[in-house]
């Protein structure tokens, strides 16, 4: 009986112990940095697609500003723009009292047509 208490208690020792034994506390300390460097890892992640989607953002909000800012000139104005083909469009441009329709295509830019009043928008 005394052999089976003295077995017991030399199992249990580990687990009573304040400190792990050195295979195991090497195991917590490379588990925790694993943990620590998918953790940085996932912010990293995080932190790129945020600042992805804030330039796409941003872009977008200056090139639509300065369209407006091209658009605010008081004799020539686009009206409208139309692709017709990955590599040629259509626009419709106001110039003082003339409505003129611009073909440009990756050769040259050509006028269609004109129109010698304001169209109605």
């Amino acid at each position: 009986m005394f052999k089976w208490i003295l077995f017991l208690f030399a199992l249990a020792g580990p687990l009573l112990a304040d400190e792990l034994p050195p295979q195991l506390a090497q195991t917590e300390a490379a588990h925790e940095d694993y943990q620590k460097l998918f953790n940085r890892t996932v912010t990293m992640v995080v932190v790129v697609i945020g600042m992805v989607i804030l330039t796409i953002y941003l872009v977008k909000r200056m090139g639509y500003a300065r369209s407006l800012q091209l658009n605010s000139s008081k004799h020539i104005k686009i009206i409208e723009r139309r692709p017709i083909s990955p590599k040629s469009i259509l626009y419709l441009v106001q110039v003082a009292n003339k409505t003129l329709v611009i073909a440009e295509s990756q050769v040259n830019v050509k006028e269609m047509t004109t129109f010698e009043r304001e169209l109605d928008e």
